[in-house]
Formats: structure tokens, C-alpha cells, sequence
């Protein structure tokens, strides 16, 4: 055993520490790896700040990459210095859900960093059945930026979309961001990218990525400029990235009667949902939480295949004792995606 340094959340409240801890041990079916690389997820910010309740002491992180430096002595498809990536995803493979290739709905789910400790560290363990084997062509920064791409492409592609004129994003965060790429993949004729003032760097980044239009306004003004931009069209579909609560309502009525309202972002706190409108205007609506392992494995390709990018949302590659630096980044509202590389 020897001590490795990690981000560990110790108490209630805000804050995380930089600190010595022992390695992670492993089980008979899990692996050790070297944290090469890992990014700072919209989900961690609500654990570092005391908002998310999760068990104490925790090192969270999830998105991540690396190279197995020890096998479980039942680990049989991996070997010692794989280049590896992992799905947040730990689930039973047997349950009705798992069956289903609905993993994160699993009646036994467990997530890294969040229900065990995670990647905000040198080093971490995981079970044998998240990892993915990196292809070569795959940097590990690319690797560790599968999650965030397979939670978006999960929401995309569950959506039943009949109609492929416009679609409306709400949150040019890196969700949003890949989100935009995925519609244009799909077929959307135009996209439209939304977002606050504070959004500007990462509306212009949207634009680069596909996006059609980008509009920047407050709510007030917000339905006029969409008008003008449509020409009085609703959109087929919104995407709601953001994980805010306050704009819902507001936002169904950009979408046409019979349109697809999907919910990519996690709020931690109740929707007061307008019900009569979404049942007047049978408006078709999505929850979606995580991905499945497939996604996570079709991601990789799209990556691979150049058809999805990953290094324009990007924004600040740090070490790891530069953690507290990135969240300020981040609350400040100049990143888009903080990367650790270790």
C-alpha cells in the first residue's frame, strides 16, 4: 500500500480537499488504473457544494481514462497496462431494465464517484464490467469525454423523432454542445442554441460544432427572437440541458403541438410542470438519465469515425492541484469542460 493524492469531500457544506489517501483496494472483478485524464461533470458540482447529499468521506469524478496497472484475480478480458476508459454505470446485468439495455435504471445501480469513490484522484478502482478498451487513435482526454457524450447521445436517440425540421437546445453547456452535434448527425434541418448572456463563448463554440443560429436573451425577449429566427415555426423537438427548474413551463411553448421536450439535465429539486398544456398539445415527454453500455460504445466510434468532436469544448486542461481552480473557473461561467490531466 501507498498514499495517493485525491480531491475528497469530507463534510457537509461547501468545499473539497486536496490530500493524501490509501490506494483504492481491489475485488476479485475489479481492476486499478492510473487516472490519466478527467473532467469536472455539471453532476459533481452539487456534490463538491453540499447540495447533493452523498456518503462521507467521498472522492467524487466520473468521466475519466487511464491505464490498468493491477487486475482482480477474476478479471479475464483486461490485462495490465490497457488503456481504458469507464462507464459511471454500475449495474446487475440481470434485473428487467438491464435486460433491456436500460443499464442506468437498473434496480441495483451504483455510480462511480457518487455511491464510491471516484476519479478526482491518481488512481481508481472499478469494476471489470464498466471499462471500455481504448482503441489507439483515442486520446485519453477524447476517452474521458465519452460520459457527457453518451448522456447526451441517450436522450437524443431515445426520442422517437418523426419530424427533422427544428430543433431547439436550451444550455450551451458540453451536453448542449454534443447535443447540437448529434442533431445535425441525425438529420435536423436547423438548430437552434440558447443561452445567457454569460453563455456567449459557449453559444460561439455551438456555432463552430453545427448549430444554425445562436440566441442570446433574456426569457422576456426570448420567444420573439426565436419567431424571427423560425419564421414563425415551432420546433419539432427541445432539448432541455440545463438542469434549472424555473424555465420549464416557459420553454414547452417553443414546441409544436405534438413535439418531443426532452430532459437532459439533472435539477436536483421538484418541477412545477404546466400539465394542461403538455396534455392539450399531446407533447411527448422525456426523461433521460445516463446512458446504457452500447451508447457508451457507439459513442466511442462516432468519436473514432470524426463524427463527433470533443476538443472545442475543451476549455481548460489543469493537473489535479489545480482542482478548486477549475470549479472557479466554472462558477465564474468562462469554462465549458475543465479537464484534469494527472
Amino acid at each position: 500500500m501507498f498514499k495517493l493524492w485525491a480531491m475528497v469531500k469530507e463534510t457537509l457544506g461547501d468545499g473539497i480537499v486536496y490530500k493524501e489517501v490509501e490506494t483504492p483496494i481491489i475485488t476479485e472483478y475489479e481492476v486499478l488504473v492510473k487516472v490519466r485524464a478527467t473532467g469536472i461533470c455539471g453532476s459533481d458540482l452539487p456534490i463538491i457544494s453540499g447540495v447533493r447529499k452523498v456518503q462521507l468521506p467521498l472522492i467524487p469524478g466520473h468521466e475519466f481514462s487511464g491505464d490498468i496497472v493491477k487486475l482482480g484475480s477474476g478479471v479475464k478480458n483486461f490485462k495490465v497496462g490497457d488503456r481504458v476508459t469507464s462507464s459511471i454505470v454500475i449495474n446487475c446485468g440481470t434485473c428487467y431494465y438491464c435486460m433491456n439495455d436500460l443499464d442506468s435504471l437498473c434496480d441495483e445501480l451504483t455510480e462511480i464517484g457518487i455511491h464510491r469513490d471516484g476519479s478526482f484522484a491518481e488512481y481508481v478502482s472499478v469494476p471489470e464490467s464498466t471499462l471500455v478498451k481504448l482503441p489507439d487513435e483515442i486520446t485519453y482526454i477524447e476517452a474521458a469525454s465519452l460520459d457527457p457524450l453518451a448522456s447526451a447521445y441517450h436522450g437524443i436517440m431515445k426520442a422517437d423523432i418523426d419530424k427533422k425540421d427544428l430543433a431547439i437546445i436550451f444550455g450551451p453547456g458540453p451536453i448542449g454542445l454534443y447535443c447540437v452535434q448529434l442533431l445535425k448527425l441525425i438529420g435536423f434541418e436547423k438548430v437552434i442554441l440558447v443561452g445567457i448572456k454569460s453563455n456567449a463563448n459557449r453559444l460561439r463554440v455551438g456555432l463552430e460544432l453545427g448549430a444554425d443560429t445562436m440566441v442570446l436573451s433574456d426569457e422576456n425577449e426570448l420567444m420573439s427572437k426565436f419567431i424571427s429566427e423560425t419564421h414563425n415555426k415551432l420546433a419539432d423537438i427541445v432539448v432541455d440541458a440545463t438542469g434549472s427548474t424555473i424555465s420549464f413551463n416557459h420553454r414547452l411553448h417553443f414546441l409544436r403541438k405534438h413535439g418531443t421536450f426532452i430532459l437532459l439535465g439533472i435539477a436536483n429539486k421538484n418541477y412545477n410542470i404546466d400539465l394542461d398544456t403538455v396534455i392539450r398539445n399531446e407533447i411527448i415527454l422525456k426523461g433521460s438519465l445516463c446512458y446504457s453500455k452500447n451508447d457508451f460504445l457507439k459513442c466511442m466510434n462516432l468519436v473514432l469515425e470524426k463524427k463527433i468532436k470533443v476538443d472545442p469544448i475543451i476549455s481548460h486542461k489543469l493537473t489535479l492541484e489545480e482542482f478548486n481552480y477549475g470549479i472557479e473557473v466554472i462558477n465564474r461561467h468562462e469554462a465549458i469542460k475543465v479537464m484534469f490531466e494527472i
